[in-house]
C-alpha cells in the first residue's frame, strides 16, 4: 500500500515505519541507509561477532533497543530478523556462533562495511558493548 504525504511516497512493505515519515524521518531514513545496511551486513556475516552482540542486546533491553534502532529510521523487524537467522546458523561444537573475519572475507571490504556503519555502530554502543568500536567489552561471553 503506498501513501502520499506532498513529494513523500513511502510503502510499509519496505519497513519503513511511520513515525520516521515526515522532514526529519525522512532525512533519517536516506541519509543512514547506507550506514544501517552496513551495519546489517556486518550482523549478517557476524563479523566482529556483530551478530552474538546485538542478540545479547535483543535477549537484554529489547524496547530500549527497538527505540534506538527506530530512532536511527530503520526497521526494528529487519535487525531482529537479521540477526536471529545468523543466530540459528550455530556451528555444532561448543554453540559457537560461526563468524567471518578479515582472512576469509578480506581486509578490504570488511574495512569498508565497518567504515560505512561507523555512525550505527556508535550509536547502538551502549547495546552492543563497547568492544564493537575497538574498546574492550565488559560482557565478552559467548551466546
Amino acid at each position: 500500500m503506498v501513501k502520499t504525504n506532498g513529494f513523500l511516497q513511502y510503502s510499509n512493505k519496505q519497513g519503513i515505519s511511520k513515525s520516521n515519515v515526515g522532514a526529519f524521518g525522512f532525512l533519517k531514513k536516506i541519509g543512514l541507509a547506507v550506514p544501517r545496511n552496513a551495519f546489517l551486513l556486518l550482523v549478517k556475516l557476524n563479523a566482529f561477532k556483530m551478530a552474538e552482540r546485538v542478540y545479547k542486546a535483543i535477549k537484554k533491553n529489547p524496547k530500549g533497543l527497538e527505540k534506538k534502532w527506530k530512532s536511527l529510521g530503520g526497521s526494528y523487524k529487519a535487525l531482529v530478523n537479521t540477526t536471529m537467522k545468523r543466530i540459528k546458523k550455530r556451528i555444532k561444537k561448543g554453540k559457537q556462533v560461526a563468524g567471518m573475519d578479515a582472512a576469509e572475507i578480506g581486509m578490504a571490504p570488511l574495512a569498508a562495511a565497518f567504515a560505512a556503519a561507523l555512525p550505527i555502530i556508535k550509536a547502538l554502543a551502549q547495546f552492543i558493548g563497547k568492544g564493537a568500536t575497538g574498546g574492550s567489552s565488559e560482557d565478552e561471553e559467548t551466546v
